[in-house]
């Protein structure tokens, strides 16, 4: 008999998985085997209940993901009651626009429609995700409970993706969720009738464009969309492509989750972290490929020396437990107690080798003047959104403005701030025939784009965030480990509440950490801090007379500035970069799509490996180097660091790597008195030898910015 048609999109799904390339993002620590050979239920064409539930749970966790799970059709229950329980067609879904349209508030129709916007832009895709990754591929463990209601809920699916019947979730289960959720936010929100009915608007909608897309990914192929989109005349070419590269890439990875990597690829309505991996042309892929063997056999056997795990052939006993044998990726193992090192930080010794085998990267360390004109820009659509918009607005619309809006533009000032910092915003300039050194230009830059944070915080980060980087995870020497007040204050961060509070307070706490060093003497910075304060104060007090004395627009400013390194989506990455969640390995970075929002600051391995590369250059380190970061583990998403940093005991405030300091009671590198700004104000080197040889330099002879005025 020839194949149907179902049969033969199956196959080739299978086809396009098996010759796909290798993904760059670290796998999970349990390894899915496509290969299961134990005693399962005959293969054919019906899959029942009975045959499952005839199965030893472990057989079943081995079985369900395998390539031998496959069945045209599953029963759950004998007919009529199969059909009526648990059978959905795509029609079902049409019925869901009702409750949609009846839980919106038409008489505050604007704020109710963006209050269900916003959940489903921002709540939603954190749902799927948890659902999908934490309850529909739970751990089954011995218990025929826990295997019954995993293969009731999603390993149906899995046993079957073809079948049509098991595509959507009944209205058996369906209805019922539907109003326990409103019953939760009715009880979340205090009984507040319009909040609860938006928020479930917006989940709703979410829940609607996951079956249409789930629906879709197992019904059509990418040529089947560009095709209908072709024949609407009036849709654009260069739409058409998009699209159908987007659905392609949804397809490619939904594909692989269900044949070849199961612990991968959870999202489904939405492009994600996995996903953003098959977005490569295949010539573009085999050409990394190349570029990437070639990498890794320059640096073979210092792989320990440069952060890297060694190959899993070469690795101890203790070392295998945390790598991928598959891939030689790092796998991650939080530990909430300190690992205490004496190696010198891993950053100096993958610098120096970097440029070594990659000159063309000095040609990326050059100031750009984008992050002028961006630092100004957003300076000014702050102030005006403070002025025009939020005098208008009520309080929760502000908190909404702030979480959606403010807080985004206030990280993208302290990401620009940080590359002033790093004197990457101006060289030396002349104004009014007055020369300008490049400190103090960059340093001016810092005033300017820290305005609309109104707390004089421009001045402080660039002394002490550039210790950061000279003293990295010392004790006593980098101002961004958590200090012995913060402990007493939160413990040692393991529970829910102490993490919650220590995130929403960390902007305090990080400004109060600098006390534990010397006072700074020089009158230089004293000069740069007191213009700094009085900027901010002018600019807040522009803001509330031109808003007409409004306090809502020094509201929205003071909020905004306090949200964006706190409790937010953004301020996740003060998490996210250092906190150790995987061994040997200090620094952390996160390829996701929220590099867009934070200016490519979540690359920041590549950040600490070349501190003298603006911001929208990093990802070109990536690609230019990849040998040094494709087996490092990465953050698959914030949503995800989020997650493990307030539920996962295993992360917690003393979850870091940390080395005895080699700063003096001074506040100077014990080996030179060099100060990191000197140093970065030289011009950019011509040739390799003097690269390296800065490269070191760099971080190793540091003393702080007051050095060069004293």
């Amino acid at each position: 008999m020839p194949p149907t048609a179902d049969e033969s999109l199956l196959t080739a799904a299978e086809e396009l998985v098996s010759t796909s390339e290798p993904a760059s993002v670290a796998p999970s620590d349990r390894v899915v085997s496509n290969e299961y050979r134990g005693e399962i239920p005959a293969k054919g064409d019906v899959l029942t209940l009975n045959q499952v539930m005839k199965m030893d749970p472990d057989d079943y966790s081995r079985w369900i993901y395998s390539k031998d799970a496959r069945y045209s059709r599953v029963d759950l229950f004998p007919e009529p009651w199969n059909t009526y329980l648990t059978k959905t067609n795509i029609w079902m879904i049409a019925p869901w626009i009702f409750p949609i349209l009846f839980l919106i508030d038409y008489e505050h129709f604007f704020s109710s429609v963006l209050l269900a916007t916003v959940t489903h832009l921002f709540l939603w895709p954190l749902v799927e995700i948890f659902v999908h990754k934490i309850v529909f591929h739970m751990e089954i463990g011995d218990s025929k409970l826990i295997m019954l209601i995993h293969f009731m809920f999603h390993g149906i699916h899995h046993a079957a993706p073809r079948d049509y019947g098991h595509l959507l979730m009944p209205y058996t289960v369906s209805v019922p969720l539907t109003l326990i959720g409103w019953s939760l936010l009715y009880t979340l929100t205090g009984g507040h009738i319009f909040a609860t009915n938006s928020i479930l608007a917006g989940f709703l909608t979410g829940y609607v464009r996951y079956d249409l897309t789930h629906i879709s990914l197992h019904s059509f192929t990418p040529k089947n969309l560009q095709s209908f989109l072709e024949s609407l005349q009036y849709v654009p070419t260069s739409v058409t492509k998009f699209l159908t590269a987007y659905y392609r890439e949804l397809k490619q990875a939904h594909d692989k989750h269900h044949f070849s990597e199961p612990d991968r690829f959870f999202e489904v309505s939405y492009r994600g972290a996995d996903s953003a991996t098959l977005r490569q042309p295949d010539p573009e892929i085999a050409l990394e490929k190349e570029r990437l063997e070639a990498g890794r056999l320059q640096i073979a056997g210092l792989e320990r020396e440069l952060m890297l795990p060694p190959p899993y052939e070469e690795a101890t006993a203790e070392e295998r437990a945390n790598i991928c044998p598959r891939t030689n990726r790092r796998l991650p193992h939080a530990t909430p107690v300190t690992t205490s090192v004496t190696y010198p930080q891993r950053h100096q010794a993958r610098r120096k080798k970097m440029l070594e085998l990659h000159p063309e990267l000095t040609e990326l360390m050059r100031p750009e003047m984008a992050s002028v004109i961006l630092a100004a820009g957003l300076s000014l659509i702050q102030f005006g959104v403070a002025v025009l918009i939020a005098p208008q607005a009520s309080w929760w619309q502000i908190v909404l403005l702030v979480y959606l809006f403010g807080a985004f533009v206030d990280h993208a000032l302290w990401v620009l701030i940080h590359d002033f910092t790093h004197n990457l915003g101006l060289g030396d300039v002349v104004v009014g025939g007055i020369a300008i050194d490049k400190l103090t230009a960059n340093a001016l830059m810092c005033i300017v784009a820290n305005g609309p944070h109104l707390f004089p915080s421009g001045i402080p980060f660039r002394q002490y965030h550039l210790q950061h980087h000279a003293y990295l995870n010392e004790r006593g020497g980098d101002p961004d480990v958590i200090s012995p007040l913060e402990l007493r204050l939160f413990g040692d961060g393991r529970s829910f509440i102490s993490k919650l509070l220590w995130l929403t307070f960390s902007q305090i706490s990080q400004g109060l950490r600098p006390l534990q060093f010397k006072p700074i003497t020089s009158p230089r910075y004293y000069q740069l801090l007191a213009v700094n304060a009085v900027h901010n104060i002018i600019y807040g007090y522009l803001a509330y007379l031109i808003s007409g004395s409004s306090y809502s627009a020094v509201a929205y400013l003071l909020f905004s500035s306090l949200v964006s390194i706190g409790p937010h989506l953004v301020g996740i990455r003060w998490i996210a970069e250092h906190f150790q969640v995987a061994p040997d390995q200090e620094t952390y970075s996160c390829y996701s799509s929220i590099r867009y929002l934070i200016l490519n600051m979540s690359c920041h391995v590549e950040h600490h490996d070349l501190p003298r590369v603006p911001w929208m250059h990093l990802m070109t380190v990536r690609k230019i180097a990849p040998e040094f970061y494709d087996r490092l583990y990465a953050h698959s998403g914030y949503w995800t660091v989020l997650f493990q940093y307030l539920f996962d005991s295993n992360v917690a405030l003393t979850s870091r790597i940390t080395r005895p300091t080699k700063r003096t009671d001074d506040g100077v590198a014990i080996d030179d008195n060099i100060d990191m700004l000197e140093v970065e104000a030289q011009p950019i080197p011509t040739s390799t030898d003097s690269v390296v040889s800065e490269a070191v330099a760099t971080e190793t002879d540091v003393a702080e910015e007051s050095k060069k005025d004293q």
